[in-house]
């Protein structure tokens, strides 16, 4: 076969087991029980080879547990599990490659006859773990027995044998026990749409040559990146970042990274960053890893498939027992999602210095995660709810386009529930979903306006918040003014009580509005050499006020006067 006939061969393998992938989370989202899961999609779904090493994964999935999942593989193959044919594996320990307790991988071996190829595999956040807490998510929580039940690698499945022990201990420890399991079955169904697929293109190809093709395509993805790796020129670039502690006391957290780059390999060394604190604002390495990785990638080439080799050209270093790398018993249920954004920041932040005219500002930097739960008063059979609520926000602007608004992006880009879905399922009302004009960073290009969501409780409810960018705002780029600072509040028969940004679980009553507004994004370039009529579009939309649009960006009069045609400065 010639080398054309082959280069045409790998990608149309490459491409058959990435769009698995898709069909696996398509499957997973239809079967699924929690909004979380049916919704928001906050799930990841992922092929892998024999050797642990990630080959294909959903284009549209969780960046922060994509990356993590080759590194649980993996850890896994190094423990000296026995696989066999008819296997089902849990796992979610922060400390040997997982993310937080909620985030469970399911990983399936696949089999053609009795030959290893390959895993399939789906990560998702599981709405409750166990824990003190409903949710399992409280920043508060001090080590990670609060959080709830770590486990990894268990066996679901052993040889095809349902393991009814582990049905029990799961039945017994986790709220909702129901909707749990639903989740389970869903997850499963993805694993085993995954195996079919893997097995077609090995039946079709034979396993010799898929594993043939496997390691020439990770060999490429290692070469894309190199090459685009070369963009940064050599040196070291430094950047540092801070995380809140607001609402749990302590020492706010430093990050910090030094990026040195390389004739096309780059390390990210993270000495200097604050130690692991009794908070859960602690990242495993493996979330760290995956925040240089995503930063790295989207910064020098969001266009091309990710996979094992595209980290090859890439080293992350993290001190023990720290923020970025957190050792046992550190509680890390929000360092999976506020310090794995910040490692994103920071990293942008080095890079920013490196390529300057190449600027990314800011965005929102947070997961801005609502936790409600109760016992359900419309019934009479004691029936919990647990709404765990990721809430749409702003992104930071580029050196080419605005920021997005109201639309989460980054490592964790899961989507928003539907107010429609969660009225229909839990006792609230969204009393509001909306943009908040004049938060997004000015500057030539803006930055996304941060997004402000009101639930009205029906019910007395206990409320968890955890969020992040209240005190430190997503700075902007080449003279762009930073996003606006994140904010939540609860309002009670007109009295506004202010919340910090990390909330622990607190019950409020029937008719109180909980809020929260994310961060907004930073802008890039100066304000006042952002287009007038952009900026008229901009006030138009409701993204940018009339006063802001005359004391900010500069127009000679105001826009919502009768003749705004031909408005200059």
């Amino acid at each position: 076969m010639s080398d054309a006939a082959d280069a045409i061969t790998e990608q149309v393998v490459q491409s058959a087991l990435i769009h698995a992938t898709l069909q696996m989370k398509g499957l997973v989202m239809r079967a699924a029980y929690s909004p979380l899961w049916k919704e928001a999609g906050d799930m990841a779904c992922a092929l892998l080879d024999k050797h642990g090493r990630l080959i294909a994964q959903g284009p549209g999935d969780i960046p922060g547990m994509l990356a993590t999942i080759p590194l649980t593989v993996q850890s896994m193959i190094d423990e000296g599990c026995e696989f066999q044919p008819g296997d089902v594996i849990l796992h979610n320990d922060p400390y040997r490659g997982s993310n937080h307790l909620p985030d469970v991988l399911m990983a399936k071996p696949v089999f053609v006859d009795t030959r290893l190829i390959g895993f399939s595999a789906v990560r998702g956040h599981w709405l409750d773990v166990g824990g003190s807490t409903p949710g399992s998510f409280n920043a508060a929580m001090g080590d990670i027995h609060a959080e709830g039940l770590r486990f990894g690698p268990v066996y679901l499945y052993e040889a095809g044998v349902y393991n009814r022990t582990l049905h029990h201990i799961l039945e017994l420890n986790l709220r909702r026990p129901s909707d749990r399991f639903g989740d389970i079955n869903a997850q499963l169904a993805g694993c085993d749409m995954g195996e079919r697929r893997l097995l077609e293109v090995a039946t079709r190809y034979g396993v010799d040559k898929l594993e043939a093709i496997i390691e020439r395509f990770l060999e490429n993805s290692a070469t894309l990146m190199r090459t685009a790796l070369t963009r940064i020129p050599n040196g070291t670039y430094e950047f540092t970042d801070y995380l809140d502690l607001d609402g749990i006391g302590g020492e706010d957290i430093r990050l910090h990274c030094a990026l040195t780059a390389h004739d096309g390999s780059v390390t990210v060394d993270f000495e200097g960053t604050s130690p692991q604190s009794k908070t859960g604002l602690n990242a495993p390495w493996s979330v760290t890893a995956a925040g240089v990785y995503f930063a790295l990638k989207s910064f020098v080439d969001a266009d091309t498939p990710s996979n094992s080799g595209t980290y090859a050209p890439v080293e992350v270093k993290a001190p023990a027992a720290s923020a970025v790398n957190a050792a046992y018993p550190a509680a890390t249920i929000v360092g999976s999602t506020e310090v794995g954004a910040r490692v994103v920041d920071v990293v942008w932040g080095a890079l920013n210095k490196a390529l300057g005219g190449s600027e990314l500002a800011f965005g929102n930097g947070s997961s801005c995660v609502v936790s409600l739960s109760g016992v359900d008063e419309r019934y009479d059979d004691a029936r919990q709810f647990i709404i765990g609520e990721v809430n749409g926000a702003a992104g930071g602007a580029s050196a080419q386009c605005d920021g997005i608004n109201a639309m989460r992006s980054g490592l964790g880009n899961a989507g928003t529930t539907s107010a429609e879905g969660l009225e229909l399922r839990f006792p609230l009302r969204i009393e509001s979903h909306e943009i908040v004009p004049d938060t997004g960073g000015a500057g030539q290009f803006r930055g996304g306006c941060a997004v402000r969501r009101t639930f009205r409780l029906s019910q007395d409810t206990l409320v968890t918040i955890a969020m992040d960018r209240g005190r430190y705002a997503p700075e902007g780029a080449a003279g762009g003014r930073p996003g606006a600072v994140a904010d939540a509040s609860v309002e009670l028969h007109g009295d506004v009580e202010a919340l910090p940004t990390k909330n622990p679980p607190t019950q409020w009553p029937a008719d109180t509005l909980v809020t929260v507004t994310s961060a907004g994004g930073g802008g890039v370039g100066t304000p006042r050499s952002r287009p007038p009529q952009a900026v008229l579009a901009d006030v138009a939309d409701g993204y940018v006020s009339a006063a802001a649009a005359v004391e900010i960006y500069g127009l000679a009069e105001d826009p919502l006067s009768p003749s705004t045609e031909g408005i200059s400065r």
